[in-house]
């Protein structure tokens, strides 16, 4: 029987209770908004969205943008995450509110995957 060996680096793992309340930054270094929360695949482990929390003050309104984990870069200093898409996108990116993030009917997650999909493809590309 043969056992598979790697090695882990440590320095590269980070705590998902770590994740939420990291700033999200645009590709300029501005701060866009910050991790809400981190959804999960439980089939497959792997992290498929971050809920970016955009606006609003102490909380009050605050609009929620689900956005795609390929998406985000670390960034090490500033501590945080740079979304590969720039602000007006964000801005036109699909928002939700807590009910509609917790109804398994509302199918959010397709609509995000369409419309940051969309965004990859260049002039006369379908």
């Amino acid at each position: 029987m043969t056992t598979a060996s790697y090695t882990i680096d440590d320095g590269h793992l980070i705590s998902a209770n770590t994740l939420t309340g990291l700033t999200l930054f645009d590709r300029g270094g501005d701060k866009l908004g910050v991790i809400k929360e981190v959804f999960v695949n439980k089939l497959t482990g792997q992290i498929e969205f971050v809920l970016g929390a955009t606006g609003g003050f102490l909380g009050v309104g605050e609009k929620f943008h689900p956005l795609p984990w390929g998406l985000l870069t670390y960034n090490n200093t500033p501590e945080g995450y740079v979304v590969a898409v720039g602000r007006d996108e964000i801005r036109a990116a699909p928002a939700y509110d807590r009910d509609q993030l917790t109804s398994t009917n509302y199918g959010w997650g397709d609509q995000v995957h369409r419309y940051f999909s969309s965004l990859r493809r260049g002039p006369g590309q379908v």
